[in-house]
């Protein structure tokens, strides 16, 4: 009984190691254009969802601003696992930002369309290209 327990555990084990060995490498260039014609602030940040757990955040990039009409963000992370039974990384990527072409100060959050990645891939760049002017739902008004 030892032997057969043994075995199943070295088993368990193997599968285990194996699984959790293969990572994949996620770059996301998310490119943000504002024609505001103005100072502008934004962040940017790539998560991986889940639907049985909370989100996983791989990169956050924080808050900067912004005189030119565009802003690049390299979002880079590794990861190893996602949830049981599921043979693909779903990958998001949130931007937050204020700018708009009415000149009314307001913070707006954007969540885009997901890229979705198979568990085999080892490295994958993602981009991203988006007008963030007056774009989003709107979640502080300054006054």
């Amino acid at each position: 009984m030892q032997s057969i327990s043994s075995k199943l555990l070295l088993l368990l084990l193997l599968t285990f190691l194996l699984t959790f060995s293969n990572s994949t490498k996620f770059t996301a260039l998310v490119n943000l254009r504002c024609r505001s014609h103005a100072v502008w602030y934004s962040h940017a940040s790539m998560w991986e969802k889940d639907s049985l757990t909370p989100d996983d955040l791989l990169a956050y990039e924080g808050s900067t601003r912004n005189e030119k009409e565009t802003r690049i963000y390299n979002l880079t992370s590794e990861d190893i696992w996602d949830e049981f039974q599921s043979n693909a990384f779903e990958i998001r990527v949130h931007v937050s930002h204020n700018c708009s072409k009415n000149g009314v100060l307001q913070i707006r959050k954007l969540k885009r369309i997901p890229k979705f990645l198979l568990l085999d891939v080892k490295e994958e760049i993602i981009y991203f290209d988006i007008d963030v002017t007056n774009n989003g739902e709107i979640v502080h008004h300054y006054r």
